[in-house]
């Protein structure tokens, strides 16, 4: 048997509810939203929690028919693409509250969506088999990469790329060569450029280049990247976690609590296979299955010691049972567990 299991957060708002399904290959997307969390199966949607833009369609679990590839969840909306490459959407986006299903449309009508990511305001879609990246909604801070707001999606100018990620209000893209290009709001040094500037148009995190190893395929440098709400992580292709930004939670990891400018590397004794980050809290799944989580998830869950006890991260193991998929909400986690 084969659970969706969530752990942390707040729990008044119904989003730690937990799914079981017969098989884990059944369960091929997770998402955590504010106060929502969704899992896919491969004919079913599920959600449950509640929201107060239409995120969530009811307090009460929700299911609908799609097949499903990827989900994420933002501030206050929800975007999802289906294995024909398909974006839908649906809670709060274009000045409008919608608690169904509306298709993202895009400039051409070639465009097949693989992945979509969700920040607080703004939303990416990439189309994996030629590359490209979309981007509309809030850019108040650059996170879309464009002149202004736009409730059009437009493209955004990055070489190939293979993987998105959005914060709060700043957005990651790792190219096909393996490269970080990271922009928007720059304030905590989530960007890694080693500036609080705001950065409007796509820009290579240089300290990262190296990191990684050669490929068959010839990719090189970084399989993942992920974004909290003022923190960055990033995983290698060969297990590494690299995390800068906002550190007083100890979301870094870093056994201190203090902000980096640069992308540092994490010191651990673990391979790492996935890392996901809520908005102050990093989760990292090892390649062995382990799940490790550090920073805050809420109310009396700080989950390091503070300043008062030398502010030394503590790295906490949550689950000893196998997980094959992770992905964290603002302050809780979603895990597969089998």
């Amino acid at each position: 048997m084969t659970r969706v299991e969530c752990f942390g957060g707040y729990g008044s708002f119904g989003e730690m509810e937990h799914f079981e399904a017969d098989d884990r290959e059944d369960i091929v997307a997770i998402a955590g939203g504010h106060v929502a969390t969704y899992a896919a199966t491969k004919t079913m949607l599920l959600g449950w929690g509640t929201g107060l833009h239409g995120e969530s369609l009811s307090p009460l679990t929700s299911r609908w028919s799609l097949s499903v590839r990827s989900i994420a969840c933002g501030g206050s909306h929800v975007l999802l693409c289906t294995t024909t490459g398909e974006c839908l959407w649906w809670g709060d986006q274009f000045n409008t509250n919608a608690t169904q299903p509306k298709p993202v449309v895009f400039p051409s009508p070639d465009v097949f969506v693989t992945q979509v990511a969700a920040g607080e305001a703004h939303s990416l879609a990439l189309d994996a088999a030629t590359g490209r990246v979309f981007s509309w909604g809030s850019n108040a801070f650059g996170q879309c990469s464009v002149t202004k707001d736009e409730a059009i999606v437009t493209g955004v100018p990055v070489p190939q790329s293979r993987f998105i990620a959005a914060g709060a209000h700043h957005s990651a893209v790792i190219s096909c060569d393996g490269h970080l290009y990271t922009f928007g709001w720059g304030l905590y040094h989530q960007l890694g450029h080693g500036t609080t500037n705001n950065v409007f148009t796509p820009t290579r995190v240089r300290s990262l280049e190296g990191v990684g190893q050669l490929q068959r395929n010839h990719f090189t440098g970084l399989a993942r990247v992920a974004c909290g709400a003022w923190h960055t992580a990033a995983l290698t292709t060969t297990g590494d976690v690299y995390t800068w930004g906002w550190g007083q939670h100890g979301q870094l990891g870093h056994a201190t609590l203090a902000s980096q400018a640069f992308p540092t590397l994490l010191d651990v004794d673990y391979t790492v296979a996935d890392v996901s980050c809520g908005t102050r809290h990093t989760t990292v799944r090892t390649v062995d299955g382990a799940v490790h989580r550090w920073g805050f998830t809420g109310p009396s869950r700080r989950i390091v010691a503070g300043q008062s006890a030398n502010a030394n991260s503590t790295h906490v193991q949550v689950k000893a049972e196998p997980c094959h998929r992770i992905a964290s909400g603002a302050y809780h986690d979603v895990l597969v567990i089998t």
